[in-house]
């Protein structure tokens, strides 16, 4: 229990890592995106709904949430675990997305890049997905980043190798 908030525990996913959790939770509450992409579902997908829907009991200005997932398998258990434990409004702020990653180049390293993420603003990203097998390196929010805001939140879990490229650029 994270503020209160359930997290269900699902056998499909990779471990709860409820420090994650938490912190992904205090963050959401603080900056309250209204635009938000996690690339790589799961745990932390509930508790950024849960969070996106008491700041939208708060402000009344409905948030969207795009996930993209590269593993059809997951996406579905990822669809199904929402909607069993998802309340009020939330459900309707989602947009699942089934994506693939392709490897590129960027400032001389391999970058791995999801093939179709949405053409729009946001102001927050959280990367959380599989690497791929070629690179550890996810090149997403710098591919997007300059068509964001300029308050735009990158959030990366779990993923060192694209933490370590992040900080050089």
């Amino acid at each position: 229990v994270i503020y209160g908030i359930k997290v269900p525990n699902n056998e499909n996913f990779y471990k709860i890592d409820f420090n994650d959790l938490y912190h992904l939770f205090k963050l959401v509450i603080k900056y309250n995106p209204k635009n938000f992409i996690e690339i790589g579902g799961g745990f932390s997908s509930i508790v950024i709904l849960q969070a996106l829907e008491l700041n939208f009991k708060k402000d009344n200005v409905k948030p969207s949430l795009d996930i993209l997932e590269q593993n059809n398998e997951y996406l579905y258990y990822l669809k199904d675990y929402l909607k069993k434990n998802l309340i009020n409004n939330s459900f309707s702020f989602i947009n699942l997305i089934k994506t693939d990653l392709y490897v590129d180049e960027m400032y001389g390293k391999k970058i791995s890049l999801c093939t179709n993420l949405p053409d729009k603003k946001f102001d927050f990203l959280y990367e959380d997905r599989t690497d791929h097998l070629d690179t550890k390196i996810a090149g997403d929010a710098l591919k997007i980043e300059k068509k964001m805001s300029k308050n735009f939140i990158i959030c990366v879990d779990g993923m060192g190798s694209t933490v370590e490229f992040y900080k050089k650029k």
